[in-house]
């Protein structure tokens, strides 16, 4: 199970970085909690529409420190990232903690929630 969610992972990096709105919507959870590193808040339709018009683009994404925990049908993703974004023509240096967690709903992994906090320079 921890190889899946690594998988997960990896799946919602290259869709970030490549604008993959189609792959984002399957991966999250009807009612996600999408809370990004400046205290901003999305939905899945807001979040997915930023990411299908563009408004909301990512140039690069690094992680490091990935730990997977499973409890029995959630699971617990965090790591340190590292990324540069533009949204609403804002660009952005990130460097922050995400922590994702995963339910299993009919048989599928969905990412339920995304939490991210700056790491003070």
């Amino acid at each position: 199970m921890e190889q899946d969610i690594l998988n997960l992972e990896q799946q919602w990096v290259s869709a970030l970085l490549n604008g993959d709105a189609d792959t984002l919507e399957k991966m999250y959870a009807d009612g996600i909690v999408y809370t990004h590193t400046n205290a901003d808040m999305d939905t899945k339709a807001s979040y997915l529409a930023k990411i299908r018009s563009g408004d909301l683009t990512y140039q690069s994404l690094d992680r490091t420190d990935i730990t997977i925990e499973i409890f029995g049908t959630t699971a617990i993703a965090a790591c340190r990232w590292m990324a540069k974004s533009v949204a609403g023509g804002t660009h952005y240096q990130i460097d922050a903690r995400y922590t994702h967690v995963y339910a299993r709903i009919n048989d599928e992994w969905k990412m339920v929630a995304h939490q991210s906090t700056r790491i003070p320079q």
